[in-house]
């Protein structure tokens, strides 16, 4: 009998399978790294809500009080306690809409109201309401008195402004949980 030597050759099927595990495994560390991700943020939001709940509170409290007619208003609008119920001393004010957009108030001598809708940005409030924007609208520079109260409202909408940011995050990252966390439980139950 002659045996006759045959040589081994990589198994190109097994070079395939070992790429896939190798893949899936990717795949799996990535998942991981993004439900891990989703939780840290979700903490994070949390936490800053629970501070900012807080102070929004506190702030309409002592503050601010929500203007609504319920007879012909849809959204109400906080203003200032001073600023609140009888205009007719006022010039000028900010009020801030239940969702949180910005408005000046101007009243003119025929006690005229004109709206001007404001983005909050980054740039300091005293920065903001001593600009040219401000001026233009106004007609004038604003007292500061006046600037000191638009600061507080300022103030008040920005935390009102984070606090729905933080409580969109909180749901947002609730749901990329639970979407990790069964995208996980099936890889794993269908590897087993």
């Amino acid at each position: 009998m002659t045996v006759t030597a045959i040589g081994f050759s990589s198994c190109s099927s097994c070079q395939r399978a070992r790429e896939i595990a190798e893949r899936r495994e990717a795949l799996a560390n990535a998942d991981a790294e993004k439900l891990e991700d989703a939780r840290a943020v979700l903490h994070w939001a949390d936490s800053v809500k629970s501070f900012l709940e807080f102070d929004v509170q506190a702030m309409k409290d002592t503050l601010v009080v929500l203007e609504k007619n319920e007879k012909y208003q849809d959204k109400g609008f906080y203003v200032l306690k001073k600023h609140a119920g009888d205009k007719s001393g006022l010039k000028f004010f900010v009020e801030v809409e239940e969702e949180g957009k910005v408005l000046l108030v101007k009243i003119d001598e025929n006690r005229k109201w004109t709206f001007s809708e404001v983005e909050l940005t980054k740039v300091p409030a005293r920065e903001f309401l001593s600009g040219e924007l401000v001026r233009h609208f106004i007609g004038r520079d604003l007292t500061d008195e006046e600037l000191a109260d638009a600061e507080q409202i300022l103030g008040f909408a920005d935390k009102m402004n984070r606090l729905r940011d933080a409580e969109a995050a909180i749901k947002k990252n609730k749901m990329k949980i639970e979407f990790y966390e069964k995208k996980i439980s099936k890889k794993s139950s269908s590897i087993d």
